[in-house]
Parts: structure tokens; sequence; C-alpha cells
């Protein structure tokens, strides 16, 4: 469940390329092993920990663009992410993940 080198790159190929830019700058940076880094646990779920069940909601697509609500859940607690994503070379890829109240997955990796 941990966002490290390994699962970020099992993942470029679903992801736009201004993501991947992303991933790989945040990827890069020194890190203190003693502290907790900006990105704990799974970006795509939001979670520490696998979600028991996932419900896909129905997709608003604008041109090259979709916005897909995901809705995952365990035993104690549920959370509907937003999946952005962008047509490229002729297929949808992540662009961004929309965690609500403001949060956003491109918002974490700049930190």
């Amino acid at each position: 469940m941990g966002f490290d080198q390994a699962t970020a790159q099992a993942k470029t190929l679903f992801q736009s390329k201004a993501l991947n830019r992303l991933v790989a700058a945040y990827m890069a940076q020194p890190r203190p092993q003693d502290e907790v880094p900006p990105i704990d646990g799974d970006p795509y779920t939001d979670s520490q920990d696998y979600p028991v069940r996932f419900a896909v909601g129905a997709a608003r697509v604008h041109q090259d663009q979709a916005r897909v609500p995901v809705r995952f859940a365990d035993a104690w607690s549920h959370r509907t992410l937003t999946f952005e994503l962008v047509r490229e070379d002729g297929d949808w890829r992540v662009d961004d993940l929309d965690y609500g109240q403001g949060g956003r997955l491109s918002t974490l990796l700049r930190q």
C-alpha cells in the first residue's frame, strides 16, 4: 500500500505525461528516513489499507477530459475520490485525483 518508486513505476502507463512528471519529481526529492512523507499510503485509494469494495460512478466527459467518481469503502468508513482523466494518444489516462475539500494528488506531489 505504500507509495514508492516501484508502485509509482507500475502505474506510468495509466497516467498522463503531466502526472508522470509530477510523480517522478516527487520521487526524486530526498526525504529523511525518520519523517513521514507527504504521501503516506496509497494516493489512488486515499488509504493505508486496501478498501474491501469500490463502486465506479458515471463519468462526466467534456471533449478530451473526464471526471469519474469512485467510492471506496471498508468496514468502518467510505470515501469518494474523483479521478480526473485526459485523453492522450487515443487512450484515457489519470491526470489528477480530487480528494474533495480542496485536496488533490497534484498538490501532494508538489510538497
